[in-house]
């Protein structure tokens, strides 16, 4: 979405689907579960730290990224670029993480495609 979003704003390219739901960056493009596709799966930006780093240091990081989300220019910015942001908790992000590492497995795997 970052790398597409201006480009579809400008008319250089087209969208064809979004994943997971409607952008409000690109409120036009329907999602690709709109379209009869079944496909449903959303992108993320995630922040991450060292394996073992502190827990008082995580808190920190972890309070100053829900405050720049919170900012509107940061929002502002960040929706430009066509991310959508939330602040999700770490043990949250890991669930999603481990959600989405077992649905790509099974899309290779549906497609033939060798997991190494």
């Amino acid at each position: 979405m970052a790398t597409a979003t201006p480009l579809v704003k400008d008319g250089s390219i087209k969208a064809l689907a979004a994943c997971g739901e409607r952008s409000p960056s690109l409120p036009d493009v329907a999602s690709y579960k709109e379209q009869g596709v079944a496909f449903d799966r959303s992108l993320s930006w995630a922040m991450y730290a060292p394996a073992g780093l502190a827990e008082p240091v995580a808190k920190k990081l972890s309070a100053a990224l829900k405050d720049a989300l919170g900012d509107a220019e940061v929002k502002e910015k960040l929706l430009a670029l066509g991310i959508t942001p939330q602040f999700v908790p770490g043990e949250e992000q890991r669930d999603i993480n481990a959600r989405d590492i077992a649905a790509w497995k099974q899309v290779a795997k549906d497609a033939g495609i060798e997991v190494k």
